[in-house]
């Protein structure tokens, strides 16, 4: 399998510029390989993803770098697949958590929107279909219909 790796450094100051670093390829379900070194499964969407980001480390004062490559030892993709698959089940746990927290017939429009697009990304980020995204599939449905009932 191929890989896009973004390598990158930023000035230590301020520090929100890590922070939203972090964050955005946290977000992109991006996988850590080192300090400073993240990849994604090389594709036009990751490819567009990484670039972006890629200017806005420079925008930031920092020096970023894309490569693509492929695994060469023995285990590699294995530890990076295990690395993502994690990722993804803490994401989808984190969302399922929230639509509990908030419970069913408490969730905005706006909310059920932002829900639904978190689940949509995450989905994206997952092609084996962890369970839990089905369960959470399911009770956007049911708040659909919840809300719906609620409208007439």
């Amino acid at each position: 399998m191929k890989w896009i790796l973004l390598q990158y450094e930023l000035p230590n100051e301020p520090s929100k510029y890590r922070v939203w670093v972090w964050r955005r390829l946290k977000k992109q379900s991006a996988y850590k390989l080192l300090d400073g070194l993240y990849c994604l499964p090389f594709t036009d969407s990751s490819l567009e993803r990484f670039n972006w980001i890629c200017v806005e480390i420079e925008k930031m004062g920092g020096k970023a770098m894309l490569w693509a490559a492929d695994a060469l030892l023995p285990g590699q993709e294995a530890e990076i697949n295990r690395k993502k698959s994690k990722l993804i089940e803490q994401r989808y746990k984190s969302l399922h958590n929230e639509i509990k927290k908030v419970g069913k017939e408490n969730i905005t429009k706006s909310q059920l929107e932002n829900y639904s697009r978190e689940w949509a990304d995450i989905r994206w980020h997952d092609p084996n279909g962890h369970p839990l995204g089905e369960v959470i599939r399911g009770l956007l449905t049911e708040i659909r219909i919840l809300a719906r009932r609620n409208l007439k």
